[in-house]
């Protein structure tokens, strides 16, 4: 069964993509999704605590050994996070920091982990 890595879960994209994929858990593939350790992120997840085939993470995605867990225990990622505008017009600084660093975490966790020819990256 194809284990999936969500990041930005929580986000617009992320929650569509989320519920679209709700239907086949645990059939077609286990999903892991890390969302940020939020009131917010805990009122739209925790009532997915015993769904069959979904894991939800509370995490950073620039914390690196998180995130590396993470890719250790999936087959592929669709990396939805991002800081995005118009938040990211105003915190250009964080945005590239959120963005190019969770990015990083993900590439050289699965190089690490001796992946780099098996794990897809979305």
């Amino acid at each position: 069964m194809l284990r999936v890595f969500m990041t930005g879960a929580a986000g617009g994209m992320g929650q569509e993509s989320f519920k679209q994929m709700l239907p086949d858990l645990g059939k077609t593939y286990e999903l892991l999704i890390l969302v940020r350790d939020s009131e917010k992120n805990h009122a739209l997840f925790d009532e997915y605590d015993k769904q069959p085939g979904l894991t939800v993470v509370y995490g950073d995605l620039l914390d690196k050994a998180t995130v590396k867990d993470c890719v250790d225990k999936t087959d592929l990622c669709l990396h939805i996070a991002a800081f995005v505008s118009p938040a990211a017009d105003y915190y250009p600084k964080k945005a590239m920091e959120t963005n190019y660093g969770s990015t990083r975490n993900i590439i050289e966790s699965v190089k690490e982990l001796g992946k780099a020819d098996t794990y897809r990256f979305v």
